[in-house]
């Protein structure tokens, strides 16, 4: 006869934080002791993402750029709310 006995034991488990160039964050858990992969792609968006206090930088190529990456090359978020509230300020027709 089969004895059951309640003898569950989970494995150690470890979290990791991921970033994506999109700013999304989110976090894969891992067995504890695994080494975790420096990258892993955004669920999100399925841009790269990078483990959070990696020293590597993923470089962005111009296929991964949004428009709000080329926007925040040449505004700081200063000047575009100053271009916003011009904007709103502006006479609708």
């Amino acid at each position: 006869m089969f004895s059951l006995v309640n003898s569950n034991e989970f494995a150690q488990r470890a979290d990791a934080e991921y970033f994506c160039v999109n700013n999304h964050r989110f976090v894969i858990t891992f067995a504890a002791g695994v080494a975790q992969p420096v990258t892993w792609d955004c669920p999100r968006c399925g841009q790269s993402a990078q483990l959070a206090g990696s020293q590597a930088e993923a470089p962005v190529s111009d296929a991964n750029r949004s428009h709000w990456d080329i926007v925040r090359e040449r505004r700081t978020l200063g000047e575009l709310a100053d271009l916003l509230s011009q904007h709103d300020a502006q006479p609708k027709p």
